[in-house]
């Protein structure tokens, strides 16, 4: 199960890769920025169930290394503003981040199900997880309105 379950991993990973290659090509919008963690916090329902609740030391520890986690991606996004449209620019570096981080989330995941159940461990990587997408879209949001009101301010609006 375990081979299966890393298989799948090295596949979803691929596949994002390639997605995030391909979606570079279009121009940002809120609606593209906005939409994955908000798709992504439905997993939250997850914490219905009372097996999958970390506890408030394993709450504070997701929450910190998801954010970790999302700076580094924070810090290796870079949007471009090309004729009035707000572009994603693609990045060697973020690629190996992203590999980067999956490695550390598979090494840390090894060494912590022999403490921690199945379960809470689940509910810790999803919180971890939803973090770092938040505050990185969130910023990346940020950013893309900056970007956005300059490029419609236009050359006779800019300020001096």
């Amino acid at each position: 199960m375990e081979v299966f379950g890393t298989i799948v991993a090295v596949f979803m990973t691929l596949f994002w890769l390639g997605f995030r290659h391909h979606e570079a090509a279009r121009p940002l919008s809120p609606r593209r920025i906005l939409i994955p963690p908000l798709g992504m916090s439905t997993g939250s329902f997850m914490y219905l169930v009372p097996a999958f609740r970390p506890s408030s030391l394993h709450v504070l520890e997701a929450i910190a290394a998801g954010a970790v986690c999302g700076a580094i991606l924070i810090a290796t996004t870079r949007l471009d503003l090309r004729d009035r449209a707000v572009f994603l620019r693609p990045s060697r570096v973020f690629l190996f981040v992203i590999l980067g981080l999956i490695a550390v989330r598979w090494i840390a995941r090894l060494f912590l199900r022999q403490s921690i159940p199945f379960q809470e461990l689940s509910g810790m990587f999803f919180l971890l997880a939803l973090v770092m997408i938040v505050s990185w879209r969130v910023a990346m949001f940020v950013r893309y309105r900056s970007l956005h009101s300059s490029s419609t301010m236009g050359p006779s609006l800019a300020p001096t």
